[in-house]
């Protein structure tokens, strides 16, 4: 009897136990899963999708290119057409004049130009940053803000508006002056073809390549709601595991996993993270090169391999330096909490 009672005992505690390892198992797994989905896989896909977008439309605007100027000819040759009807493909250079309604309005010397900003896909050159437009949003421009434009064109009220079709979507860019414009040179030069043209065209598109080839696009519109969504994940399962006496310990690592993207900027692992940055700056600086190479030859463009090496191994210190810190950590809550 002493013998099945003890043996019973045995069982219920083992079996006790061997629940309780079980849960904090899962719990770890739970917290593991919520990092790499959030602070990982989240972020890293937004960056895929971000840097693919980019160069397929400098791509498109490298190819929009070859389309003929809209001048002052052809505008004045649709005056002729009925409304509705196609004016043909061109390319379009002035300045930035209004936004009304579902219209940008493009100036140069001779033309005032309409351009459709339904369905239509913009960027902002600005700052070595080239953002999608919100429409919406359109944020305050600075003076002699450049226009550009390429796509179909349809007769609109006696007038050649730009205007996306389903084959053809039009290519825009909005873009800060450079520093060696002068006041009038983006409404004098678009008109026509001219070597101040063409020089503007090379300077746009080579600060659109290098955009493309050195941005970090970890970076990217989704991070910030990922990682607030990851952090307010972990600090919920933290605050739901406190009930439960023996599950303290995975409530103590929810929380602190839910400040791991700022693990990299605190000292042992800080050194790690110096080493990052600048195996990342020499990701930026090859992959720009390289794609100035590709635009040199004609190519499509795309990254090298030692740039992508480098940027692994930026990663790689980066997530070393969250090992380093969160063994570092995990070393004082022994020593404190022992």
């Amino acid at each position: 009897m002493k013998v099945s009672k003890f043996f019973l005992a045995f069982l219920k505690s083992a079996i006790y136990d061997t629940t309780s390892l079980i849960m904090r198992i899962l719990d770890l797994l739970i917290i593991t899963a919520f990092v790499v989905l959030w602070y990982g896989i989240a972020p890293l896909a937004g960056a895929l999708v971000a840097r693919r977008v980019r160069r397929s439309f400098v791509s498109l605007f490298r190819k929009s290119l070859d389309a003929p100027i809209l001048d002052y000819g052809a505008a004045r040759r649709a005056e002729r057409l009925a409304d509705g009807a196609s004016g043909g493909a061109f390319r379009f250079w002035g300045a930035f004049e209004s936004l009304s309604d579902d219209t940008v309005w493009g100036q140069s010397d001779s033309l005032l130009v309409p351009i459709a900003t339904r369905d239509t896909r913009g960027f902002f050159l600005h700052d070595g940053v080239l953002e999608r437009i919100r429409w919406s949003h359109l944020p305050a421009l600075p003076a002699d803000t450049g226009v550009f434009v390429a796509g179909e064109t349809l007769v609109r009220r006696g007038r050649l508006m730009f205007e996306p079709t389903k084959k053809t979507p039009l290519v825009f860019v909005l873009y800060a002056p450079f520093e060696s414009d002068n006041p009038h040179s983006v409404k004098s030069f678009c008109a026509q073809e001219s070597p101040l043209l063409d020089a503007v065209q090379d300077t746009l598109l080579k600060k659109m390549v290098v955009v493309c080839g050195g941005r970090n696009d970890y970076r990217n519109a989704v991070t910030p709601y990922s990682l607030i969504i990851g952090a307010f994940c972990l600090t919920a399962l933290s605050v739901s595991l406190l009930n439960r006496p023996e599950l303290r310990t995975a409530a103590a690592c929810a929380f602190a996993a839910a400040f791991i993207p700022l693990f990299p900027l605190f000292p042992p692992g800080l050194l790690l993270t110096h080493v990052g940055r600048f195996l990342r700056k020499r990701a930026e600086d090859t992959g720009i090169h390289a794609a100035l190479l590709s635009l040199k030859d004609a190519r499509p463009i795309h990254g090298s391999m030692q740039a992508a090496v480098c940027e692994a191994a930026s990663w790689v210190c980066i997530v070393a330096a969250v090992a380093v810190n969160v063994f570092f950590i995990a070393v004082l809550a022994l020593i404190f909490f022992r």
